[in-house]
């Protein structure tokens, strides 16, 4: 985050998106590496920023316009970059002997180098809050502190044995924090060199930002987790901040210690200290996904509007029979069973109300800032949406009203709005009045109905479906082989007889409704935040565009009609060995 708190940075492949950090909007990406990115900071002033690259260049940008004011030629591929409290240093380590280069950022010029003595021993950097100290950790376990300016050693810490990948100085200068890849985070005194054991997380720590006080640090962890850790007492409190992936997460605190951000190379949230409740996220990713999955079925956004602002475009496809939809730096959008009703969910938590008109002609009807948005459902003329523990309407008129508190879950049904409350399901009807009660399970996730038939998924991963007969008796099933990651999406196959269940980390699964056995599972990256069933196929979407198509038609023929289709698809039989292409006989009761 820069130091006026203004911009919040965040690398994802070879470029740097750029964040308003009070509205969420994705203001510009920064292109110019020919690598993947290493790491980033601000100058002084926030105007500048620099970042490091892989292609082993370190660039100086200019945040107003976006536009590359200078380039450093590092070398080889570089780990970490890191300015001086007073801005005229800027140092970047990388090169196979472990050693860090500086260069004075105005003038373009290489000011002097820390030796290094083995690969990899400067992984990571930082500078002091005053002054000129900068402190270098290695995967081989050193420890470093430098006067940058004169290029002089200043103490070389006794080996803790893990490798260290991230560092940060106390605000007052005096102690340094050291995180490493077994998971341990120390406190260090410069002045006797000695360590304590704050915590021990048992995942590499990917980041350590201390709050401004000195009281606290956020940390985070290759595995993907995030935490607020008290120095004094080494509590800690975890953050329900990114789902994990690959990259694990990272993470910044704003300059006024109000809000921290995280990170986990798919998307960024924004969290409030004191109440720990998300303020904004966005989707940190270049563009909108290449497809987008609607009601109307699929959207390819033409090139050229992938990489546009942020606006809504209409266009005919093909022979113009059917109309489509590009939309930027959209989280999720959904359209309304009336056709004529669009739900966008922009980077922000800003949520609008879209009417497409008989000609799919969008035009904005309504918008509101919701901070912590979770779901989203088009309703009829309304967007119904989870945010927090409530479930919500935005109506044409511009008013959010409050549907359900506490609410857990929500999902569109033939006869209208399903919300998951405690211990119930509420239908709701076009006005967004109560029409109907069940009882359902408590903290469901996800939820799919379907006449008779309730779905609900779970945070550890569970599955249950419940028929509704006569006097509110419910026989529960729960399904076999569940998928023991957060459930993230529900859709109930039209005849009730099959279920799609999707998954935080990509998981697709389908289940049968009557005995909850598993008939298949794929994996998608990304959050599956999109199912449908159309005809005979089972379509399955993330929020990062990557999809999958089932063909269910076999999973609902009867015997014969299955012997029939295999015999006209596969015609080949064995005799003696070898594989003859013809029908094979069949004199059973299938025969014609």
């Amino acid at each position: 985050m820069s130091p006026d708190g203004a911009w919040l940075a965040t690398m994802g492949g070879a470029g740097l998106l750029l964040w308003d950090a009070q509205s969420g909007e994705r203001v510009k990406t920064l292109h110019g590496h020919q690598g993947d990115l290493a790491d980033a900071a601000f100058l002084p002033g926030s105007k500048m920023l620099v970042s490091a690259g892989r292609d082993g260049t370190v660039r100086l940008w200019d945040v107003a316009t976006g536009l590359c004011r200078r380039v450093f030629a590092g070398g080889d591929m570089l780990e970490a970059v890191a300015v001086s409290a007073a801005g005229d240093l800027v140092a970047a380590s990388g090169t196979p002997d472990g050693a860090v280069t500086l260069w004075d950022p105005a003038t373009g010029g290489r000011v002097g180098v820390l030796p290094g003595t083995r690969p990899r021993a400067a992984i990571a950097l930082a500078f002091a809050p005053v002054g000129d100290r900068i402190a270098v950790g290695g995967l081989d376990g050193s420890l470093r502190l430098w006067r940058a300016h004169a290029q002089r050693l200043e103490r070389e810490f006794a080996r803790a044995g893990a490798g260290f990948l991230t560092l940060a100085f106390m605000p007052d200068g005096r102690e340094l924090l050291t995180g490493d890849l077994t998971g341990t985070v120390k406190r260090w005194s410069l002045a006797s060199g000695t360590a304590r054991l704050l915590a021990d997380l048992k995942s590499p720590v990917a980041s350590l930002r201390p709050f401004p006080d000195g009281v606290r640090t956020l940390v985070t962890t290759a595995s993907g987790r995030a935490y607020l850790l008290t120095l004094a007492s080494g509590a800690m409190t975890e953050l329900s901040a990114l789902k994990p992936t690959p990259w694990g997460a990272y993470g910044t605190v704003s300059p006024d210690g109000r809000t921290v951000a995280i990170t986990n190379g798919y998307a960024v949230r924004l969290f409030d200290t004191i109440s720990r409740q998300p303020v904004w996220r966005g989707l940190g990713l270049f563009g909108a996904p290449v497809e987008l999955l609607t009601e109307r079925g699929w959207v390819r956004p033409m090139p050229n509007e992938v990489s546009a602002p942020s606006t809504v475009v209409s266009w005919g496809v093909g022979d113009g029979e059917r109309d489509g939809l590009s939309v930027a730096d959209v989280r999720e959008f959904r359209d309304g069973p009336d056709g004529r009703t669009l739900c966008l969910w922009r980077s922000g938590d800003l949520l609008e109300l879209w009417s497409t008109g008989s000609a799919w002609r969008p035009t904005l009807v309504a918008s509101a800032h919701l901070p912590g948005l979770a779901a989203l459902v088009a309703d009829l003329g309304a967007c119904s949406a989870l945010v927090g523990n409530e479930a919500v309407r935005l109506e044409a008129s511009g008013a959010v009203a409050v549907l359900a508190q506490p609410a857990s879950a929500l999902a569109w049904s033939s006869s209208g709005l399903v919300v998951a409350g405690a211990g119930e399901l509420l239908q709701f009807d076009s006005a967004g009045r109560v029409v109907e009660r069940w009882p359902s399970p408590p903290l469901a996730t996800a939820v799919g109905v379907f006449a008779g038939l309730s779905a609900f998924g779970f945070a550890d991963g569970r599955v249950e479906f419940a028929w509704h007969g006569v006097n509110d008796r419910r026989q529960t099933i729960v399904v076999q082989e569940p998928p023991h990651t957060p459930i993230q999406s529900i859709e109930v196959a039209p005849g009730g007889d099959l279920v799609a269940v999707g998954t935080s980390d990509g998981t697709v699964s389908l289940y049968s409704t009557e005995d909850g056995r598993l008939l298949a599972r794929s994996w998608l990256a990304g959050e599956v935040r999109f199912l449908r069933f159309e005809a005979h196929q089972l379509v399955a979407a993330t929020e990062l565009g990557r999809y999958l198509r089932w063909d269910l038609a076999l999973l609902r023929s009867e015997l014969c009609a299955f012997v029939t289709d295999l015999t006209t698809r596969v015609a080949v039989v064995w005799e003696q060995g070898v594989p003859v292409v013809r029908s094979p006989s069949y004199d059973g009761v299938c025969r014609r």
